[in-house]
């Protein structure tokens, strides 16, 4: 038996699943008891398919219980280097769908009511001299290309938002944030028993 983690631990809540066992039929069958599958799960449910879905270990096993739980926009990559991958047209397509993540997220955490300790607000921060110029081009970036607004932080602003003298500046994006992954996850699986669909463990 392994160790519980912090957000095992700190969840607090548990679904009642079953083994998959015997013959059933479903109009869909959702792989994988994540985020990803649970919230399809509840979008086909909506507009009224039978779904299942089959998790090979606990729902939330994965990454999707196990992550570090912070929502914000755009990806793991620049928007200058997206754009240059993609070129500036698909690129705000996918800087817009970045921002949706965001609302459908939010939306399922207040349609279900699911308690995730949802925090809006995150910041970006420089914690060396030659990154706060780094930090006002990325600002400046995405106003620019995305007409998005971040709020330029130093001194005692930046301190009533991070309580270190380590940071130097950061941007604070109020539209993105931080959740309770596990929480989370395992509130879009009882959504999506509510709704009729159900949910295979191991």
């Amino acid at each position: 038996m392994t160790e519980e983690n912090y957000y095992q631990a700190s969840a607090c809540s548990e679904i009642s699943t079953t083994k998959l066992e015997g013959e059933h039929r479903y109009d869909v069958c959702v792989v994988g008891g994540g985020v990803t599958g649970l919230s399809s799960a509840i979008h086909l449910a909506e507009r009224g398919y039978q779904v299942c879905v089959l998790e090979a270990q606990k729902i939330g096993h994965g990454a999707s219980g196990r992550n570090g739980g912070q929502f914000i926009f755009g990806f793991g990559a620049e928007m200058p280097t997206v754009r240059k991958l993609v070129g500036e047209s698909e690129a705000k397509k996918l800087w817009e769908l970045s921002l949706e993540a965001i609302r459908v997220t939010y939306q399922l955490v207040e349609k279900h009511q699911i308690d995730c300790d949802w925090q809006w607000g995150h910041v970006h921060t420089a914690v060396k001299t030659r990154q706060i110029p780094e930090l006002s081009e990325f600002k400046d970036d995405l106003m620019r290309h995305y007409d998005y607004d971040l709020e330029w932080l130093e001194g005692i602003s930046l301190m009533e938002q991070v309580a270190s003298p380590r940071y130097l500046a950061g941007v604070k994006d109020q539209q993105s944030g931080h959740l309770h992954p596990l929480k989370y996850t395992l509130g879009l699986a009882k959504a999506a028993q509510e709704m009729g669909v159900d949910l295979f463990e191991e």
